[in-house]
């Protein structure tokens, strides 16, 4: 049976290699030249395995309102308040409610922990260097209540999952760990080291996973748009591009912050809003000792990896539309926060910075789901977590799509209630 996919980004790649791998004749079309071009190009790196905190929560609600109208703040609203962003953000502020957030932060979690296992069983069979590193991650932390509330959080998250692992640290026991942080840690309390956790290149993995999808005989057509869905008696009859009309059995939408564009018209609401997030990349100096633990800085929401010969720093939420603009003032926290702590490592002049549309969710965490439609499908709305939770999603969909019993339930991640 054959089997459309919309999307070459790291989740687009991944469905079809899995679904590649189940016996399905896959193609995928992409609107860009090539694979991973837009959300899976230059994020943060990290397979932020342990990282199960939506964003829909009370305290962040203040923390927001507390930042309106400070360009550098770490999260910002720059488009106007139209009826598509109000809905977005009722339905963001109903997921702050305690039963939601817990129910929400047990889905992020098990998809996460998912996706760490079927990477781990992807690398046994595949070899391909990606920067892949497994040294965990490091939240660090300004003010000692911040560090005491993480701890407490994390507590939380191993009563759901007992193999979580974690470990909080000194001041002093993070340099003796990792001396490239004593700059940094001179300004911090204290850190949390979530040793499960890891980083590596998307770009490199996606583009080299593409690679391996074309062994299996998936097809790529790029520079191809896909416009809409004409459906008959509840199933897609064909789809349309801006080349061709697509006929195929099955058709699994991997669009990111455009499935709406997509799946809207049909009826079929997912409610994904692009939010921007930011990063840049430094050319590591031949001579400079750069951390070897990737660090997610609580206070200025920034995360920083080493990525090979890269230093690279992400962060920052913006909603602002369809804008693929990198904003000056939106870079500089990031310039600023690696000329204070990291000032000898890279060559700043050879920096270069980055922009992409998160697809992100009110309640945080993805839609893995079948529609309404008998033959559409959706693996799409991971916000900043897309890397994370990729293989696992990937996987979740294939089997879906199967037919076949999944790994772990996937209720939880159905597009009804979403």
């Amino acid at each position: 049976m054959k089997v459309t996919i919309v999307g070459a980004g790291v989740i687009g790649v991944t469905s079809a290699y899995f679904l590649a791998k189940a016996g399905f004749d896959v193609s995928v079309i992409e609107r860009e030249q090539s694979p991973s071009i837009e959300c899976s190009y230059a994020n943060g790196a990290q397979l932020s395995y342990s990282h199960a905190e939506p964003w829909g929560s009370f305290p962040n609600v203040v923390k927001a309102i507390k930042w309106l109208g400070k360009k550098d703040a770490p999260l910002l609203f720059k488009k106007k308040l139209d009826i598509e962003t109000a809905s977005w953000i009722m339905r963001f502020l109903l997921n702050c409610f305690s039963n939601k957030y817990h129910k929400n932060a047990k889905a992020i979690l098990g998809i996460n922990f998912y996706s760490r296992a079927v990477l781990h069983e992807l690398l046994e069979e595949i070899d391909f260097d990606f920067n892949y590193s497994t040294n965990g991650i490091l939240h660090v932390f300004k003010k000692s209540q911040d560090l005491i509330d993480c701890n407490l959080y994390f507590n939380k998250l191993r009563s759901w999952n007992k193999d979580l692992e974690f470990k909080k640290l000194t001041r002093k026991e993070v340099i003796e760990l990792d001396p490239a942080l004593q700059r940094l840690m001179t300004y911090r309390n204290g850190a949390i080291l979530c040793p499960q956790d890891e980083v590596g290149d998307i770009y490199k993995f996606t583009s080299k996973l593409e690679a391996k999808c074309k062994k299996l005989g998936v097809k790529f057509s790029y520079g191809e748009r896909a416009i809409s869905f004409t459906i008959n008696h509840k199933k897609v009859d064909h789809l349309l591009t801006n080349k061709r009309e697509v006929k195929s059995d099955m058709y699994l939408v991997c669009a990111g912050a455009y499935t709406t564009h997509l799946l809207d018209p049909i009826g079929i609401n997912t409610h994904i809003h692009p939010m921007k997030g930011y990063s840049l990349s430094i050319p590591i100096s031949s001579h400079s000792t750069p951390p070897k633990i990737s660090i997610t800085d609580h206070e200025k929401k920034i995360v920083v990896a080493t990525i090979g010969n890269v230093l690279r720093l992400a962060g920052t939420a913006e909603f602002a539309g369809y804008n693929h603009v990198a904003y000056e003032p939106r870079v500089k926290p990031l310039i600023k926060l690696a000329n204070r702590y990291f000032p000898d490592t890279g060559d700043m002049q050879g920096a270069t910075n980055w922009a992409c549309l998160r697809p992100q969710t009110p309640r945080s965490y993805p839609i893995i789901s079948n529609t309404e439609i008998k033959n559409l499908y959706i693996n799409s709305g991971h916000g900043s977590l897309g890397w994370t939770q990729s293989l696992g999603s990937a996987k979740l969909i294939a089997d879906i799509i199967s037919h076949k019993k999944t790994d772990i339930d996937h209720r939880p991640y159905s597009i009804e209630g979403c």
